[in-house]
């Protein structure tokens, strides 16, 4: 069993709960989004639980021994494949499909994403990425202009990929069965998390 077999076992077995705040309106399916964040909380957020007696900084998941073992295990394929790569914040959707967007609580313009899971790649799950000047607002929704679609698609099933999601539009290719997709980043808090 590779590493991203046994990251999907794990998350498996950890209750990825709904997302809450504003991140529905990035749901292509209508329905709320299933997230799990860990690491260090960001600057906004009222929906980020901390635990106040451990530390106000970090998240409340991060601090359970189950979601300190998923976060280690991310860092670990994280320094693997991208070594220096710097992030305090990891966000991992389970079997969401997002609407075109940028990412906008980044401190920096790079993050990193793969996903793992039981669905086939050649079938859908990877990246989509858009050309600013294909992308327009209606109904305060972006979508590509009509006859227009994304200039690229990533394959990034157990790829770790480092792009750019607070300047390059981005969403979810369509996919069937489970998929996890992982996204590491650092957020605007100067703080960085050691897990134990």
């Amino acid at each position: 069993m590779n590493e991203f077999d046994e990251l999907y076992e794990l998350l498996e077995k950890y209750p990825v709960n709904y997302s809450v705040g504003n991140r529905k309106k990035l749901s292509a399916t209508g329905k709320r989004l299933k997230s799990l964040l860990l690491g260090i909380r960001s600057p906004v957020g009222a929906y980020q639980r901390t635990d106040k007696s451990l530390n106000p900084n970090i998240l409340k998941n991060t601090m359970t021994p189950e979601g300190n073992t998923i976060y280690k295990h991310i860092a670990k394929i994280i320094n693997k494949y991208h070594p220096g790569f710097e992030f305090n914040q990891l966000i991992i959707n389970k079997n969401s499909t997002f609407l075109i967007h940028k990412d906008k609580g980044n401190k920096n313009n790079e993050s990193l994403i793969f996903t793992v899971g039981t669905f086939e790649e050649d079938q859908g799950g990877g990246l989509e990425l858009y050309n600013d000047i294909d992308v327009v607002k209606i109904n305060n929704i972006h979508c590509c202009k009509e006859g227009l679609g994304p200039y690229k698609i990533l394959k990034i099933k157990n790829k770790p990929t480092i792009f750019n999601g607070k300047i390059i539009y981005h969403s979810t290719e369509p996919f069937t069965d489970k998929r996890y997709c992982v996204v590491a980043y650092l957020n605007k808090i100067p703080l960085k998390y050691i897990p134990i």
